[in-house]
């Protein structure tokens, strides 16, 4: 699965190490999540927003890339599929500690 869905795709994008810690820093700073309080909501938000800054001026001048909107429309759309492979991972890990099972074999 994660190779189909997330693998793959991250190869045949060619993300660099700057784009791959960018998508993560996106997605680590989740807003929304139960029992968050609005400051770091916001902080949240504001950090979200610095990382995308930082990653359009990435593209523009270092990359010389001159539409890095599609870029990162292409990059962020990985999100879900992230997200899919960790919640799989975390269903594995639960069932293997239900059933007291030593090894998990991912395919």
């Amino acid at each position: 699965m994660q190779r189909n869905s997330l693998i793959l795709p991250m190869m045949s994008y060619k993300l660099d190490i700057f784009e791959f810690f960018a998508l993560a820093t996106i997605l680590l700073w989740n807003i929304g999540l139960e029992n968050q309080t609005e400051e770091c909501a916001r902080t949240g938000e504001k950090m979200k927003e610095q990382v995308k800054a930082e990653l359009v001026h990435y593209m523009k001048y270092y990359k010389r890339i001159e539409e890095p909107g599609i870029r990162i429309a292409s990059i962020v759309n990985l999100l879900p599929a992230v997200e899919r492979c960790v919640k799989k991972i975390q269903d594995d890990m639960e069932m293997t500690q239900v059933f007291k099972l030593s090894k998990v074999v991912y395919n």
